[in-house]
C-alpha cells in the first residue's frame, strides 16, 4: 500500500524461460476509515492470471500468458503486504500465506482475460476481452450496491465458438454514486447462470459532467489480434 493505492509487484518465469515482472499501481483507493478489509493476492500458473481482491471483491487483475511461474531467487527479499497496518509502517499483518500447485480445466464455456469498468461522461462503461469462447450465448451484466441483491441492466450477444480475442462492451447508463458492484454471467449451451468473479467501481459526485453524451447501450467489438 502506497499513497492510498495498492501496489502489485511479482515476478513470472514463461514455459519458454524468460522471465519477466509484473509492477503496477492498481486503480483501487483505500478507504480512510478504521474498518477491517480482507486483502487477498491470487495468482494461477494453469491460466496464467493474477488477482487482487478485497472483502472477496475483485479490483485488479493480471492476464499473463498460461503455465507461466511465480518465481523468486532465494537472495531476493520476498516483501508481503507492507503499510499494511493502517499507519503506513513497513509492518505486514496477515493470517495465512498459501503456495500450491494448481491444475487446469479445459472444460470452461470461455477464457475470460480481463474485466474492467471506468467512467466515460457520466456513464459508466464496462469492458472485458475473452480468448475463447466454447458455446456461449450471451453475456449479462448485473449490478449491485451491496453484494448480496443483483438486478441485471443490460446484454450482449457473444461470438458462441471462438479461439481468438474478442471484446465486448455495455454502457450503464444510470450509475450509482458511491461503491457499485458489476459482475458477468453467461450462458452458453450446456451451462447456465455461470458467473465470473465481481468487480468494484468507486463513482464521486466530483466525477460527474453536466451534459452526458454517451448515446449507445450496447456492443459487441471482434478485434482482428
Amino acid at each position: 500500500m502506497k499513497n492510498g493505492k495498492l501496489i502489485v509487484k511479482y515476478k513470472l518465469t514463461a514455459s519458454n524461460g524468460k522471465s519477466y515482472s509484473i509492477n503496477e499501481e492498481t486503480k483501487y483507493e483505500i478507504s480512510d476509515d478504521d474498518l477491517f478489509r480482507n486483502y487477498r493476492f491470487i495468482y494461477s500458473p494453469a491460466t496464467g492470471k493474477g488477482e487482487i481482491l478485497v472483502d472477496q471483491i475483485t479490483v485488479w487483475t493480471n492476464q499473463a500468458a498460461e503455465n507461466s511461474r511465480l518465481t523468486w531467487k532465494t537472495s531476493e527479499n520476498i516483501i508481503i503486504g507492507e503499510g499494511m497496518n493502517g499507519e503506513g509502517q513497513p509492518v505486514a499483518l496477515f493470517d495465512n500465506l498459501i503456495i500450491r500447485k494448481t491444475g487446469q480445466s479445459g472444460n470452461s464455456p470461455m477464457q475470460l482475460l480481463s474485466f474492467s469498468a471506468e467512467l466515460e461522461n457520466n456513464y459508466t462503461m464496462l469492458n472485458w476481452f475473452t480468448g475463447k469462447e466454447n458455446g456461449t450465448e450471451y453475456y449479462i451484466i448485473e449490478r449491485s450496491d451491496d453484494t448480496k441483491t443483483y438486478k441485471e441492466i443490460g446484454r450482449v450477444k457473444a461470438a458462441g465458438k471462438s479461439e481468438t480475442l474478442k471484446a465486448y462492451a455495455l454502457v450503464d447508463k444510470e450509475p450509482m454514486l458511491g461503491i457499485t458492484y458489476y459482475r458477468l454471467a453467461l450462458s452458453n449451451n450446456t451451462s447456465r447462470s455461470i458467473w465470473v468473479p465481481v468487480i468494484a467501481f468507486r463513482l464521486k459526485p466530483e466525477q460527474l459532467l453536466n451534459t452526458p453524451t454517451v448515446n449507445s447501450n450496447a456492443a459487441n467489438i471482434e478485434s482482428s489480434k
